[in-house]
């Protein structure tokens, strides 16, 4: 989340990272016209995209995790204390980890590119 406050204060781009539409901004105000209304449907339905493409992902990304570990794949499950231990990261790791996550997801090799994609 840290991160992605950096990224929205530097290139004005972030990713809806929260778990509701109105904690990343969404909302369909009751008193507004129809038209803002309908302006405001049409952006919570990008948002719903948006987030359902970030949530495969992650799930992708955790699928890629676990499979790296051949020992778990006869397990049924896997404690979360368990495979925190396993990929535990530093703060620096972590921050650099989020960072590489965001161009990833994002498919750009730097955020200056999301910048030209945004203007």
């Amino acid at each position: 989340m840290k991160f992605n406050r950096k990224l929205s204060a530097d290139y004005g781009v972030s990713l809806p990272l929260g778990r509701h539409s109105i904690m990343n901004g969404y909302g369909i105000p009751i008193s507004a016209t129809k038209r803002i209304q309908e302006e405001a449907a049409k952006d919570l339905l990008h948002f719903l995209d948006v987030a359902g493409s970030i949530s495969d992902w992650g799930a992708l990304q955790a699928r890629v995790l676990f499979e790296s570990v051949p020992s778990w794949r006869n397990e049924p499950f896997i404690r979360l204390a368990k495979w925190e231990a396993k990929f535990h990261l530093s703060k620096v790791k972590a921050t650099s980890r989020s960072v590489q996550m965001f161009k990833d997801y994002l498919r750009v090799e730097s955020f200056d590119e999301v910048a030209r994609f945004d203007a």
